[in-house]
């Protein structure tokens, strides 16, 4: 079921809730099961890893840090960039309950 809001159509359920806008991007729960795979990993890493441009993957990154999602650990100053490491803010166990709440 879908609802109609100012002329776009979004997903019922959807809302504003931000896990679960995150986690419908397939990039976004790709990057995650990496992550629960290395434990924690660089945008750089996971952009490799998934073939996918490094800005395109930072970007989705940021979006799942602000859904709570995942957490910056470290970052370290490297050749003049500074490299920041994530890792999963929740249990892998509850991210396959978030996932499967999802996907109902």
């Amino acid at each position: 079921m879908a609802v109609k809001t100012k002329g776009r159509r979004r997903a019922a359920g959807g809302g504003k809730n931000p896990i679960v806008r995150a986690l419908r991007n397939d990039l976004r729960h790709s990057c995650m099961v990496l992550l629960y795979d290395e434990r924690y990993s660089t945008s750089r890493d996971l952009s490799s890893a998934l073939e996918e441009k490094r800005g395109k993957v930072s970007y989705h990154m940021k979006v799942l840090v602000e859904a709570g999602l995942i957490e910056l650990v470290i970052t370290r100053r490297v050749r003049g960039t500074v490299e920041h490491f994530y890792r999963p803010a929740y249990s892998w166990d509850a991210f396959e309950a978030m996932s499967i709440g999802i996907a109902i």
